[in-house]
């Protein structure tokens, strides 16, 4: 096994869970799972659901948290 077969297998899947949408960035209670967000899906696929109140985000929103790399 090569080594970038290796890390590819280290790859986790992670469904991450918060109460309220993590963009835009205001307060400790987004921008604590924003950085870990950012963190945890330079190195593995992260899902992220949020109970979103008030519809779904706005499209903007969801590009940011997208640059990530968080699904």
């Amino acid at each position: 096994m090569s080594k970038s077969q290796k890390s590819e297998s280290k790859r986790l899947k992670i469904l991450f869970l918060t109460p309220r949408y993590i963009y835009p960035v205001i307060g400790g209670d987004r921008l604590k799972p924003y950085n870990i967000l950012k963190h945890l899906a330079a190195k593995h696929d992260v899902t992220l659901v949020s109970f979103y109140h008030g519809g779904n985000p706005p499209d903007e929103y969801k590009r940011e948290v997208e640059k990530l790399g968080v699904e």
